[in-house]
């Protein structure tokens, strides 16, 4: 059943099934992965609290222009022609903006990488002049939508043609008036055409993929370039079964109460807003840092200590991750009163701690004890859901114990 932020499309009948992402998304997507493999080697190459920085400022851009489209198609399905064109050009945009990530911060591409980022959300301004004429009960939003993210477009225009520093303060304030500008329209979202309840979550566990993919890509090109001993072999090991409770943590318990509280709240677009675009941005942030610290501990496996650096790169990186998640417990919470997220908060503290105390650890240690916090969250998350089916299982067949005493008692 489709549904989306006002409840069942029109149109739309229980027995149809949930949308899914369309081949054009699909398509779309595969850009991005150019994108994040770019953004991480650049990290790579640099991991300095400089390096950092840059890894953070440039993801943000690369997050937004990728959440603009996901969100246009959820509330939006036609796909005509037009359609496909801007949403082509858009990938070719994002194609441009990935080979100017690495110099966008020393001036080496820094107007390349604002004129292909501004060719980017002018797509995405396109799209949505293409769509006020066809969708008259969405006008007000996408009018508020036009102004504030068209102005970006501008202000990331003219810091192309304007010198460092005044060059990177015109592209904060681009990048805030276009983050700003879905914060201020909620009251224009409840009265426009609603987002689709359960093609959204699909989307953003599609971006989540794309970027654990970075990560098993690095370990597989790692363990093909580097000479292999028991101790890189165990390493690229270990970083595998981290992707892997990644993969296993985040689609059955944060993606899952990110969904729940979705179906839940009073207010889905507002909802989804929150705690995709803006929620979701630790989440893979984070697991992009983290990839990068993964490769970095298999590159230096052999060594007798780990870099600060790496290992802020992979700690710092889960703890991100894992902070997005925690923060997907507390929005659901709040909306279907379910407890808070106790057990993802104490993993980050102690993820957090462990980057701080092992200087002297030898690399394959410091992995594995991150491993272990990483799958010891997953197993009590899992033990939780157990203990949970259980009860629920009691309280049915309470209830049906008590419905068959009912039918058989005296009337």
């Amino acid at each position: 059943m489709e549904l989306n932020a006002t409840g069942p499309s029109p149109g739309h009948t229980g027995n149809e099934e949930e949308r899914h992402a369309s081949w054009l998304e699909l398509f779309f997507d595969l850009v991005f992965v150019l994108a994040v493999t770019q953004v991480a080697d650049a990290l790579n190459h640099d991991l300095s609290p400089a390096g950092f920085l840059h890894f953070a400022l440039v993801f943000l851009p690369l997050w937004w222009g990728w959440v603009g489209f996901s969100f246009y198609v959820s509330r939006f399905p036609r796909e005509d022609n037009l359609v496909r064109l801007l949403m082509l050009a858009a990938m070719l945009a994002v194609a441009a903006l990935s080979t100017n990530v690495a110099g966008a911060f020393t001036g080496e591409t820094a107007v390349g990488f604002a004129l292909s980022y501004a060719g980017l959300r002018a797509c995405l301004v396109a799209l949505y002049v293409n769509t006020r004429w066809k969708e008259p009960a969405a006008r007000e939003l996408v009018d508020f939508y036009i102004a504030g993210f068209g102005l970006g477009v501008v202000l990331w225009l003219i810091s192309a043609g304007v010198p460092a520093p005044a060059r990177y303060a015109l592209w904060a304030v681009g990048f805030s008036v276009e983050a700003g500008t879905p914060a201020l329209a909620s009251g224009r979202m409840k009265r426009a055409p609603g987002i689709d309840l359960a093609h959204l979550p699909e989307r953003f566990g599609l971006f989540v993929i794309i970027v654990l993919g970075e990560s098993v890509a690095a370990v597989g090109l790692d363990l093909a370039n580097i000479e292999s001993t028991v101790t890189i072999t165990l390493s690229a090991v270990g970083c595998f079964v981290l992707a892997a409770a990644v993969w296993w943590e985040y689609f059955d318990f944060g993606s899952r109460s990110a969904r729940l509280g979705l179906m839940s709240s009073a207010h889905p677009a507002a909802y989804a807003r929150d705690v995709y675009s803006y929620g979701h941005l630790p989440v893979v942030i984070g697991l992009a840092a983290a990839s990068v610290g993964a490769e970095q501990v298999i590159a230096h496996s052999g060594d007798t200590t780990l870099s600060a650096e790496v290992r802020w790169a992979l700690a710092g990186g889960v703890a991100v991750y894992l902070l997005g998640n925690a923060g997907m417990h507390v929005a659901m919470a709040r909306t279907t009163g379910d407890p808070g997220p106790r057990v993802e908060i104490a993993a980050v503290v102690l993820t957090l701690v462990l980057a701080a105390v092992s200087g002297g650890f030898a690399p394959l240690l410091f992995l594995a004890l991150i491993v272990a916090l990483v799958v010891g969250q997953l197993a009590l998350d899992l033990q939780g859901e157990r203990r949970a089916d259980r009860v629920r299982q009691g309280v049915d067949q309470g209830g049906s114990t008590m419905t068959d005493r009912k039918s058989r008692s005296p009337s």
